[in-house]
């Protein structure tokens, strides 16, 4: 369930608008997420890249002049429930390069903060399917 939630993206924080461009929803599929950061908008395109249900999920941008992304989320199973890591990495290109630092610091906190808001829409998924049980 919680690999479902992921590979959904219709729940990052920090993205106002996130768009499936491709007709295919799994390994392949193409994305553009809308955001903004230093005062500007930024339009992201990435591809689903990795896609190993329940395990791992991997995506990387596609075509970007600012900087290029990759992420994974890998997926480990607890006694809890599951575990979800985001490892997340961003390059630089052209005059972004001196930005870097700025740039690290940005991805850091998406990368907390994505994985603040996808335990937030598991809980909110998983006590939306528990009424619907009990309805």
């Amino acid at each position: 369930m919680v690999f479902e939630l992921v590979s959904a993206f219709d729940w990052l924080a920090g993205v106002s608008e996130v768009e499936r461009l491709s007709d295919n929803p799994g390994p392949g599929s193409v994305w553009r997420a809308t955001t903004a950061a230093l005062g500007r908008r930024f339009e992201m395109v990435y591809v689903v890249d990795a896609h190993h249900p329940p395990s791992h999920l991997g995506f990387a941008s596609v075509g970007s002049t600012t900087f290029a992304f990759r992420g994974d989320y890998e997926f480990t199973p607890t006694d809890m429930g599951t575990a979800v890591s985001l490892h997340l990495s961003v390059s630089p290109r052209r005059g972004w390069i001196v930005a870097r630092p700025l740039l690290d610091a940005i991805v850091g906190r998406f990368a907390r903060s994505a994985l603040d808001a996808l335990a937030k829409h598991a809980q909110a998924s998983a006590a939306a399917r528990d009424a619907f049980r009990a309805a």
